[in-house]
């Protein structure tokens, strides 16, 4: 028998891990589960437990992504009101089974009650909720609402949708005609002072579905916190039902942040541009080309919401990329990608896209690369040098080394060190070296008192493989998808 590789016995010994996890938190759920009692299943030490996974939150957040799956076979829907009902669908295939033990129920919601209690950890969820309702409503935004499908408001009825991958309108046509009241001429940058103007902003999101959007997921966290907490309370087909009869509602639905206008213009640069490779979009698992012309919006955790400033400034033809930056990848960079991509398996039955692609930078290197920086965000204080990184921190790729160890995290926090079960040391640390904010120490940490990648909301305009716009902080997003090269 061959032997194993490294990585092969540290692939094993994560899938083991994850196999244990799964049974643990079905039958004892969050709370309740023992890292002691997961090594044990696993026949693996607690310290080989830390060591691929640095807190129990962690490990949750794994199982629920690995148990991540929709059946999506309706296909294409022609109306509003199909959408609402195919994408509802989906999303109830989550609601436990009758006789389903409790824990392993919440284990099948994919519930997070009781997993992120701190503040930062609460932040977060709010702004990937908004995040979730800004993707849903651009999907929503391609499919006719009842008057324009002729009436036809069920599957097989009607005209096709209108736009994303799929063909058709393109939920930025609108946005062109807001622009062209602004009086853009290519190339122009907006004067220092000079205010988009709120009329103009209404008019670029005229036909706004993200409102729809927020009262559809509503309704769904009422139904799975219901079937939690009462099981067979309800109907999951009076849901489907109610979500049809949303789209004939309506909401005012309108975007105009008042914050923007006073936001500052974009700067005009010419910088070169030398992204790192191996990137996916989250929202179709397809590598991203960041090379390409376009919009390149980095946005912390705590700012998601500023996607949609991006996509409403951008013109129809512009490649806009969202990157989501963080300091923890183990932690919340795991709950981005588990809301993320529960929401993008069940925007696939209405099969068209949203005008955007989504990247996680797990190691900042996209971040690193926006901000120009030779990868100062991450490294350890002796530069790395004897690793085969340079003074910069970066590797051959072009990524920011975070002292991680060989499972891609750091050796911090990983062995029966006296920590609880709940991963807390005596100090209330959480067991992978961070406070109770959930940050890895020493990860991301800005230099010269920079905001935390976090926090961050930078934004970039890519021609010809040069920078040529760039903005920094609140509305920065809008201020460079206006830019016109």
């Amino acid at each position: 028998m061959p032997r194993l590789t490294r990585a092969q016995r540290q692939e094993l010994t994560r899938d083991a891990v994850l196999r244990a996890a799964g049974h643990e938190f079905a039958a004892h759920g969050y709370q309740d589960a023992k890292i002691d009692r997961i090594a044990a299943r696993a026949d693996l030490t607690r310290g080989a437990v830390y060591s691929n996974f640095p807190s129990k939150r962690a490990l949750y957040l794994a199982v629920l992504l690995d148990l991540l799956e929709h059946d999506t076979s309706p296909g294409r829907q022609n109306s509003l009101a199909g959408a609402l009902g195919a994408f509802v669908r989906v999303w109830l295939e989550r609601l436990p089974l009758a006789g389903d033990p409790p824990a392993a129920a919440r284990l099948r919601l994919r519930s997070l009650a009781g997993v992120f209690e701190d503040d930062l950890g609460r932040a977060t969820l709010a702004q990937v909720a908004r995040l979730e309702g800004v993707l849903l409503g651009l999907a929503l935004e391609q499919f006719p609402d009842e008057e324009e499908a002729g009436g036809q408001g069920t599957p097989g009825g009607g005209t096709a949708p209108r736009g994303g991958e799929a063909g058709g309108r393109d939920p930025r046509g609108e946005a062109a005609e807001g622009r062209a009241l602004r009086g853009w001429e290519p190339g122009q940058f907006r004067r220092p002072g000079e205010s988009p103007g709120r009329f103009a902003r209404e008019e670029a999101a005229r036909g706004r579905r993200v409102r729809l959007a927020e009262l559809v997921l509503t309704l769904l966290a009422g139904a799975c916190q219901l079937a939690e907490r009462a099981p067979g309370f309800g109907d999951p087909f009076d849901v489907i039902q109610a979500s049809r009869h949303l789209a004939g509602l309506d909401l005012d639905d309108e975007w105009a942040p008042p914050y923007l206008d006073f936001t500052g213009a974009a700067r005009q640069v010419w910088e070169p541009w030398r992204p790192p490779d191996g990137v996916r979009d989250e929202l179709t698992g397809r590598p991203v080309d960041l090379g390409t012309d376009g919009v390149i919006v980095v946005l912390g955790t705590q700012r998601l919401e500023a996607a949609e400033e991006a996509v409403r400034a951008a013109r129809p033809d512009d490649q806009v990329t969202v990157v989501v930056a963080t300091a923890d990848p183990a932690e919340l960079g795991r709950l981005v990608r588990l809301r993320v991509g529960d929401l993008a398996g069940c925007l696939r039955v209405l099969e068209v896209g949203v005008p955007l692609r989504l990247v996680l930078d797990e190691d900042l290197a996209v971040t690193s690369a926006v901000l120009g920086r030779a990868g100062g965000d991450g490294r350890g204080e002796d530069g790395r040098g004897e690793d085969g990184r340079g003074e910069d921190g970066r590797d051959g790729r072009g990524r920011v080394d975070h002292g991680r160890g060989d499972h891609g995290r750091g050796d911090h926090g990983r062995d029966d060190d006296g920590r609880g079960d709940d991963g807390r040391d005596d100090h209330g640390r959480d067991d992978h070296g961070s406070g109770d904010n959930g940050r890895v120490v020493g990860v991301g940490r800005p230099p010269d008192g920079g905001p935390e990648p976090d926090e961050l909301e930078i934004a970039i305009r890519i021609h010809n493989g040069e920078i040529i716009a760039r903005a920094e902080g609140r509305g920065a997003a809008h201020a460079v998808a206006e830019v016109r090269p």
